[in-house]
Formats: C-alpha cells, structure tokens, sequence
C-alpha cells in the first residue's frame, strides 16, 4: 500500500474533474479548526488574513507570522507536523510562493486547546 500524498491525491482528483492539477492546492479545508479543537481566537477568511500579512511591516509579520521551520522550532516537533496541523485545519496558514506562513496566535491557540483538553 503506497502512503497517502495529499498533493498527489489532489492533482489526480482536478485531473478526473478536468480541471488544471498544476493549480495551487488550498492551504487548508473550509473548516477552521478540527471540532475537538475549538479555539477562544478570532476567525478570519483566508482573504482578511492575507490582508493583515500585507498590511504588517516586516518586523510585525516576523512577530505574529513564522514558516513550518520557526513554527516546528517554537512547539519542538518536526516540520511535517507543522505541515500536516495546516492541512486538516488545526492550525491557519498562508500559502505565499509555496511556503506556508503560519499564524502564531493560531498556533497558540491550537497549542492552548490541547493543554486544555488534558485538563478535562
């Protein structure tokens, strides 16, 4: 059994559809955060949250924004993980270029639920 790529799943499914396979896959689902993860952070679209990363200098966007390196760095896991939290929507991220931008107050809150959720 060949191991799930989600991108490659993604270009064979717009294939079938006959759409273009090449076109840039959705950072993450509709869905803003799994239903056993709720986080207290204010949900923006996709579009407001591009629109306060271009709206920050770049010292801002360093201190409220990070890539799956710094974000792994930050929490101790591996990028992948980063990555695989951004695909099934437990955390919110940017596709910019190809690199995620990763939202840290996501992050947090995503890392606070789970605290929490030991808790219960």
């Amino acid at each position: 059994m060949r191991p799930k790529n989600s991108l490659l799943d993604h270009r064979t499914k717009t294939l079938r559809e006959g759409q273009n396979p090449f076109q840039a896959k959705p950072a993450r689902p509709d869905r803003s955060f799994s239903e056993n993860h709720k986080v207290n952070t204010p949900i923006l679209s996709d579009e407001q949250l591009l629109d306060l990363y271009l709206g920050l200098s770049s010292k801002e966007r360093d201190g409220r924004f990070a890539d799956t390196a710094r974000a792994a760095e930050i929490v101790g896991l591996s990028q992948r993980t980063i990555q695989l939290w951004i695909e099934i929507g437990l955390i919110r991220a940017l596709l910019l270029g190809g690199k995620y931008k990763i939202c840290l107050q996501s992050l947090r809150g995503y890392l606070k639920s789970c605290i929490e959720q030991q808790e219960d």
